[in-house]
């Protein structure tokens, strides 16, 4: 049987493992051709749980200092906020 088609409202992130979305978060968005625009960030986390991305923002941001980590986890997530499950 063929794999059912990807859900067209999910983004890509939703079929990707932890690790693999992690390292792509640690990048800077303009080296990473999926989250180099708003539009572009929004449709590739479309659909992924909120507790979700939080939990991977922190361990993307882990190796800086606590305030500006969360400063930037906390501005991706109110960019995703209506798009995030």
């Amino acid at each position: 049987a063929a794999a059912a088609p990807a859900d067209p409202r999910e983004g890509a992130a939703n079929r990707l493992a932890d690790a693999d979305v992690v390292a792509l978060l640690a990048q800077p968005p303009k080296h990473v051709r999926h989250l180099r625009t708003r539009d572009g960030f929004r449709r590739f986390f479309t659909g992924v749980p909120r507790a979700r991305m939080a939990a991977l923002l922190t361990q993307a941001f882990a190796g800086q200092p606590p305030e500006e980590a969360a400063a930037r986890r906390e501005k991706r997530l109110a960019l995703l906020a209506d798009v995030l499950s």
